[in-house]
């Protein structure tokens, strides 16, 4: 999903990016900024969100009452 949103802003900057103030100036910017910038924030979401390590077989169930 990540993917997708930084293919759709490059798209846009491309498609309007001499419209853009700053970007005007800059049509190397169009291709490269939105995949530098994503690029760390994806890889700090995917080790924030990784799977947590199976529980041991003992953990995490309570006591059967019956």
């Amino acid at each position: 999903m990540g993917g997708s949103c930084v293919v759709l802003l490059t798209a846009f900057y491309v498609d309007n990016g001499k419209k853009i103030p700053l970007l005007d100036q800059l049509p190397a910017a169009y291709w490269v900024l939105p995949a530098l910038i994503a690029t760390p924030v994806t890889a700090r979401s995917a080790v924030r969100h990784r799977n947590p390590p199976p529980a041991s077989p003992g953990q995490g169930r309570a006591p059967d009452s019956g």
